[in-house]
């Protein structure tokens, strides 16, 4: 039998977590997890929408018995260790860093580019 007081806190506690860590701040849990998308992986989307369609379940008492506390206990623990392991500083960094190096390389192809064309047209 799911308890539904420690569940909406622990969803509430992961919807928190998505908002400060990804910075998916609107909707529910599983909505959250949708916005994330490839930052997060597929076994903590997963996780997130099966807690998500846990919270619903939890509502309904014959539907709440088929759910073992410990598979939902899993879910959070997992996906709690996952999401309080994200640095939000590096995370930021890499991006950066990632764009720049791309625009790096854009650069230098072009200006290879530029170089061979002149050669080609007889100007250096």
């Amino acid at each position: 039998m799911i308890n539904t007081t420690t569940l909406t806190a622990d969803i509430e506690r992961l919807e928190t977590l998505l908002a400060d860590k990804l910075g998916a701040r609107r909707g529910n849990l599983a909505r959250r997890a949708a916005k994330a998308g490839r930052r997060l992986p597929k076994w903590v989307r997963r996780d997130l929408e099966f807690l998500s369609q846990c919270g619903h379940i939890a509502g309904h008492p014959q539907l709440a018995s088929t759910v073992e506390p410990a598979v939902i206990a899993r879910a959070v623990e997992r996906s709690e260790r996952h999401l309080s392991a994200i640095d939000v500083k590096e995370r930021r960094i890499k991006t950066a860093l990632g764009i720049a190096a791309g625009l790096i390389v854009q650069f230098v192809i072009l200006f290879a580019v530029a170089v061979a064309v002149m050669r080609w047209r007889g100007l250096i």
